[in-house]
Parts: structure tokens; C-alpha cells; sequence
């Protein structure tokens, strides 16, 4: 068991049953700029268990909690919110002003039994099983972004970075109505499986990607959405390249720098 700071009225036991390693729980591990510059924006304890993207079963519950049971199948929500502050009671509880995560400045699911609040648990469906709810986490992710791209159908979108996250999206971006779905990555085995689910691969290494991009949206000189979800500081100068005017950008993979490309004359 792992120590937390949630208070016993609003806490349940849960039985890890299945969970996932996110990028972040790497940064954690090595403990890097990424990992110092989250710690900078929350209390931190060590030593703390990693992990936020797990399902599992309730193994105890306090007496006055309603709403979930002993034995209920569950998933989690990553973000530790209040539930009462302006952004919280609005909708925005991922931006509540007392935000905590999952998994780093509360202990996580890397092991046999952690503890969670009420807010942050959501029951399994019949038929999804622990390992399709430990995926609920980076596929709300994915959600959200296809979301804030605001897709019509008929548009092109570039998605940069096509790991799990990246994966799920370009499955999401189909459904929406996108006409093409291009997926750019430096792994082969990864672009393999986005152009199973529909979309086409292009290697950066191997190609001009923003000739192949402008090639394809010959009539609209360029992409209508570009998402981001690579968190690499080199792929923020090339992604305008690839857009069209009036053109929209998403960015989940936040980089910590940016490099300015100079402009002569």
C-alpha cells in the first residue's frame, strides 16, 4: 500500500487490476526538466508511486460513500480536483485552482492497491475489460484534442506523434468526417499501425513531409488542422509550414522550449 493524503471520509480502496505507463511516468523515473518543471506547480513528497492510467476493483469503500460499491469494475479520472472552486463547479475541473495529479503529487497506481476519491472514479461498462479501462485516461486525451479541433467533415488534419495517444486520435479523427488523416512519425512500426487504422504514413527522415502535406491539399494549400502530440520542440517551427490559412493548431504535447527559426532580409 502507498501513502496519500486523501482523507478517509471521500477515499476507496482500489485493486490495481490492470495499469499503464505514460511518457510522463518516464520523465518522473528520470526525474528531468519536464518532471522538475510539474513539480514546480504542485507539492511533491518523496519518496511517491508513479502510475495514473489504471482500471480495477473496489476493495473497501468508507461507510458514507454512495454512488460506488465493494467489488464495483472502475477506471479513473487523472486530475485531483477540489470540486468547489469557479473552474470546478463551470466545467473546467481539469484547471481547478487546487489541482493535483494522480500518480505524482498523489501516489499512483504502480501498485498492488492505491486509494482514490469518489470524484475521480467512473464504473467500467459491462463487456470493457481492465485492460480497455486502463486506456480510458489517454483516451480522453485524445478526445479532448479531437474535440478542440473543431473537425468538418471534408478536412484534412496532420497529426504529429502517433503513439497510443496519437493512435487513438487518428481512429476518433475518422469518425469525425476527416477526408484524410496524415500521420507523421520517425518510428516505422508506429506509422504502421496508423496507416492500418486509415491513415497516411510519413516519415520526416525518409521525406519531405510539408511537400507531401501541400501535394495533397493542393486546392487548399495546406492542412486545415494540425495536431501535436509529439512534445518536441523541433516540430513546432515545421507544423505552420503544413497548415493552411485560416488553418487550426492543436497542442497536447507541450514542449518545454521552442526554437525560433531567424528571418532574414
Amino acid at each position: 500500500m502507498c501513502p496519500y493524503r486523501f482523507p478517509d471520509r471521500v477515499r476507496r480502496v482500489i485493486k490495481v487490476n490492470a495499469t499503464g505507463a505514460c511518457g510522463s511516468d518516464i520523465h518522473t523515473y528520470l526525474w528531468d526538466s519536464y518532471a522538475e518543471g510539474m513539480a514546480a506547480r504542485q507539492p511533491v513528497s518523496f519518496p511517491f508511486v508513479g502510475g495514473h492510467e489504471y482500471a480495477g476493483t473496489v476493495h473497501s469503500v468508507a461507510p458514507d460513500v454512495r454512488g460506488i460499491a465493494l467489488g464495483d469494475r472502475v477506471a479513473k479520472e487523472t486530475h485531483v480536483f477540489c470540486g468547489e472552486c469557479y473552474h470546478c463547479l463551470n466545467g473546467m475541473a481539469h484547471n481547478c485552482t487546487s489541482l493535483g495529479w494522480y500518480g505524482f503529487g498523489y501516489g499512483g497506481s504502480f501498485a498492488e492497491y492505491c486509494v482514490a476519491p469518489a470524484r475521480i472514479l467512473f464504473k467500467l461498462p459491462d463487456g470493457v475489460s481492465f485492460e480497455e479501462g486502463a486506456l480510458f485516461e489517454p483516451a480522453g486525451v485524445a478526445m479532448h484534442a479531437v474535440e478542440q479541433a473543431h473537425i468538418v467533415p471534408g478536412d484534412t488534419v496532420v497529426v504529429f506523434g502517433v503513439g497510443p495517444i496519437g493512435l487513438v486520435a487518428i481512429q476518433m479523427l475518422n469518425v469525425c468526417g476527416a477526408s484524410h488523416v496524415v500521420a507523421v512519425d520517425i518510428d516505422d512500426y508506429r506509422l504502421g499501425l496508423a496507416e492500418n487504422y486509415g491513415a497516411i504514413p510519413l516519415n520526416p527522415t525518409k521525406l519531405d513531409v510539408a511537400a507531401e502535406v501541400k501535394k495533397l491539399t493542393s486546392r487548399r494549400h495546406g492542412a486545415d488542422v494540425v495536431v501535436e502530440m509529439t512534445g518536441s520542440p523541433r516540430v513546432y517551427p515545421s507544423m505552420f509550414e503544413l497548415l493552411r490559412k485560416e488553418g487550426r493548431i492543436v497542442i497536447v504535447g507541450h514542449a518545454g522550449e521552442v526554437p525560433i527559426r531567424s528571418q532574414k532580409g
